[in-house]
């Protein structure tokens, strides 16, 4: 069972988010409270996941800088947990573009848009 370390700071998203992973029966989410933590890397270090699902928006904490921060230093200390993001393409056109660049320069392993299905999410997380 894969360990899915899920970072989304809006509420009705990531309670669907880890909904959607607990169904399928194949990973292990925990979810970042975001009043927790002050980064994900604390949560990290303690679930030590195989997957690191995170929101990229405006919002402090999950702009493209900062989680580019946190991808670095888990980078650093384990090369083999799988980044992707998670956007919204319709509000965040700019972002989303920005992601997906990072996506073909092979900064991070995959990308969603907000407007995906929990089953293709789901799927698509089982093939990393």
């Amino acid at each position: 069972m894969k360990k899915v370390l899920v970072s989304i700071k809006n509420g009705l998203l990531s309670e669907a988010v880890v909904r959607a992973l607990k169904g399928s029966g194949e990973f292990e989410p925990n979810l970042i409270a975001p009043e927790i933590y002050a980064n994900g890397l604390d949560a990290y270090e303690m679930t030590d996941a195989d997957i690191w699902l995170m929101e990229v928006s405006y919002n402090p904490g999950t702009t493209v800088n900062a989680r580019l921060d946190e991808i670095r230093k888990v980078r650093s200390s384990n090369s083999g947990c799988k980044v992707v993001f998670l956007c919204d393409d319709n509000a965040a056109p700019d972002l989303a573009r920005k992601v997906t660049q990072l996506k073909k320069d092979h900064v991070i392993d995959a990308f969603f848009y907000t407007s995906v299905t929990g089953s293709y999410l789901v799927s698509s997380l089982a093939s990393l």
